[in-house]
């Protein structure tokens, strides 16, 4: 069977044409690595209010930023810090931009670590509910996008779950999420340090 001859649109050949487009989306890119690099030392200060009550190899680990073209077809940078990734055990602090969609910050836990928080999690849903967090409702950890199949507000998931709220960690995972609108970009380094601090003071309670 013959294929069907392609063919750019006038819209898509001006944009192949761009070179100012391409040049921009790199300096961006660059742009966004370093308001990412800067968020460090406001969540290791966040830690360090909370040592006492976190795993010491988190307060240890060192961070890493990846990134990547095509998450559901948009481009991502993302921070990992603190972190421990093992095989079934999980304690992440991740903060996302995804490009298009907004900013994201992740409490990713597992394993044992999911184990370990989930009853002060669980009792502390008020205070995040409060502080306009979100929580993972998705069977599959590593969906990061924010529609209402992936991730919920806490007061919605209260309000469906007032008989039986006794574990998060139904899934063998637990995700708090907290969203923000790209008009806190420049603001990165301040909102992640909040974020942190409030997340890592609900662990010490």
């Amino acid at each position: 069977m013959k294929m069907e001859q392609v063919k750019l649109e006038i819209e898509e050949l001006s944009l192949l044409r761009n070179k100012e487009l391409f040049l921009r989306k790199k300096q961006l890119g660059v742009k966004i690595n370093d308001l990412l690099g800067q968020c460090v030392e406001s969540i290791q200060a966040a830690m360090m209010l909370n040592s006492s009550h976190l795993p010491q190899e988190l307060i240890h680990s060192q961070p890493k930023i990846s990134k990547g073209e095509n998450y559901l077809s948009f481009p991502w940078q993302i921070l990992d810090y603190p972190r421990i990734f093992k095989k079934e055990d999980v304690f992440a602090l991740r903060t996302l931009c995804w490009w298009g969609n907004g900013l994201g910050i992740t409490l990713h836990l597992s394993g044992n670590y999911a184990d370990k928080y989930n009853d002060v999690l669980t009792k502390n849903l008020e205070l995040l509910s409060q502080n306009d967090f979100y929580i993972c409702i998705h069977s599959d950890p590593w969906q990061h996008h924010f529609e209402s199949n992936n991730i919920i507000p806490i007061k919605e998931f209260l309000e469906g779950n007032q008989s039986n709220s006794s574990s998060l960690n139904n899934q063998g995972f637990i995700k708090i999420v907290k969203k923000y609108s790209f008009d806190n970009i420049n603001e990165l380094e301040i909102v992640v340090g909040k974020t942190a601090e409030i997340l890592f003071k609900i662990l010490s309670k």
